[in-house]
């Protein structure tokens, strides 16, 4: 839902394709990390009043209006006389929903990510200028997402501005890049007629700990036909310092773990032993998973995935603060829900309603078929049931409790990956899943995203499409893309 927006103010737009080719690449960037923003590109051919240079961070009123969230205003590099405006807008729904200018969250690292966005961006216009070469910047401008997503994540751990640190910082991101190129190229491979995942956290040497002499990662791990297979990211994963130092192979059951603790994978899924390990060793993982896509975490927390080639931010944490606040543990859990069909590749829609829809079919219902089948025949073996109940009952009858905080979030999962919606009420209780929800898709809509649209006029849907995206959907409008 996030997009870009071009202006050019009082003057004609240039003809060529190549004008200020970076500038708008790093638009689509800032507007891909922060979804459902919109990013203005304004340019003049004046220069501006002096002190309008910088960034600029406005508070959201969360009013009917769009929210600025932040500007700058900067000379197009390699494009004499120009000047570009860069805006960064929220509707007001997304800024609402995630409680941004209410005192109740701010948008964390965003301005950080945005002002390291700025500073790569300004280093790649300046080695373009120079070059007379058009496939060298036409390289610069692919490479961009790359360079930014390394910056940004290397940033969490040294800061890249701070005198004495800012050698590290690039070197802690120079050997992040790489390992994002690597896995590029390993997601279009396969090893053993196998779809690849592969797992490896970068970050500070532990205390005491003495890397290997011999080897660097990426680069001698490159040609290893083992690698992936043994570092798949879920059994296994490596351990690398700032400049790919070799630290440690680790394995969930391992005793590698202080006190006795290992990783816990009910929140994450497939990428819980990932999650937990860069958060334990405080470092940057970056996993490759089976579906092709790239997820890079910060220190427990996923930030960015590329997927189908593009880079895209994750605001998977404060969208879960968010949804705890507004449907408390419950939503919180249905939330996680949703992360774990993500992470395995699965699509489904899970609802938070006060009561299910009337249009439901009797065979859905899990409370009719437990109080039925449970009644339907009497100890003396003579039932009360006039008519054979639907072969789906047999399933719901068995389900050890219809509490979601008992069956949790893996169990949850494993109900929502059938075609259908699965819908909870606000005491807790599942009351159906597998649902068919009579809805008329418009126009390139898909018959989830109906679904999830009709059920939201009565509660609170995430949708979660096969390829990754999770949507959440109030009042009968989708209001962001995760």
């Amino acid at each position: 839902m996030a997009s870009v927006q071009l202006e050019f103010k009082d003057t004609p737009q240039p003809l060529t394709e190549d004008f200020d080719r970076l500038g708008r690449e790093m638009a689509e960037v800032i507007a891909r990390f922060l979804p459902g923003a919109v990013v203005r590109l304004t340019y003049v051919q004046e220069k501006p009043v002096p002190g309008l240079g910088g960034i600029t961070g406005v508070s959201d009123s969360c009013s009917s209006a769009p929210g600025q969230v932040v500007q700058q205003f900067e000379e197009v590099r390699g494009h004499s006389g120009w000047w570009r405006e860069i805006t960064v807008e929220l509707p007001s729904q997304v800024a609402q929903f995630l409680g941004i200018g209410s005192g109740r969250m701010g948008l964390g690292g965003f301005y950080d990510a945005f002002a390291i966005t700025l500073d790569v961006s300004r280093a790649w216009a300046s080695a373009a200028a120079k070059s007379r070469l058009q496939e060298i910047k036409v390289g610069l401008v692919q490479q961009l997402p790359v360079w930014i997503v390394a910056h940004v994540a290397a940033a969490a751990i040294y800061d890249f501005l701070t005198y004495g640190r800012a050698k590290k910082h690039d070197a802690l991101a120079q050997t992040i890049a790489r390992t994002l190129e690597y896995l590029t190229s390993l997601a279009a491979s396969r090893v053993e007629h196998r779809e690849l995942s592969h797992g490896v956290i970068i970050g500070p040497l532990p205390r005491g700990t003495l890397p290997l002499s011999d080897g660097r990662y990426p680069e001698d791990f490159q040609a290893l036909k083992r690698t992936p297979l043994l570092a798949d990211g879920v059994r296994g994963a490596l351990q690398v310092g700032p400049e790919g130092q070799l630290v440690a192979w680790r394995f969930p059951e391992a005793g590698q773990w202080e006190h006795g603790e290992r990783p816990n994978s009910a929140r994450g899924g497939a990428m819980g032993f990932m999650l937990d390990l860069s958060r334990r060793v405080r470092g940057i993982g970056v996993m490759l998973r089976p579906d092709g896509s790239i997820v890079v975490l910060r220190r427990g927390h996923p930030v960015f995935v590329r997927r189908a080639g593009r880079w895209h931010g994750l605001l998977w944490d404060p969208a879960r603060r968010a949804i705890r606040e507004r449907y408390s543990a419950l939503g919180e859990l249905i939330f996680d829900t949703a992360v774990l069909l993500a992470s395995r590749g699965e699509g489904g829609v899970l609802a938070l309603l006060d009561t299910p829809p009337a249009s439901l079919h009797d065979k859905d219902m899990v409370d009719l078929a437990k109080s039925e089948i449970s009644c339907a025949v009497s100890p003396s073996g003579r039932g009360r049931y006039d008519r054979k109940p639907p072969p789906e009952w047999l399933f719901h009858a068995l389900l050890p409790t219809t509490n979601v905080e008992e069956l949790g979030p893996g169990a949850l999962a494993v109900l929502a990956s059938i075609d259908g919606a699965t819908i909870v009420d606000r005491s807790g209780e599942l009351r159906a899943y597998g649902a068919v929800v009579p809805s008329s898709p418009s126009g390139a809509e898909g018959a989830r995203s109906a679904a999830a649209r009709e059920l939201s006029k009565e509660g609170f849907v995430i949708k979660v499409s096969a390829d990754g995206p999770i949507t959440l959907f109030e009042r009968s409008t989708a209001i962001l893309d995760l």
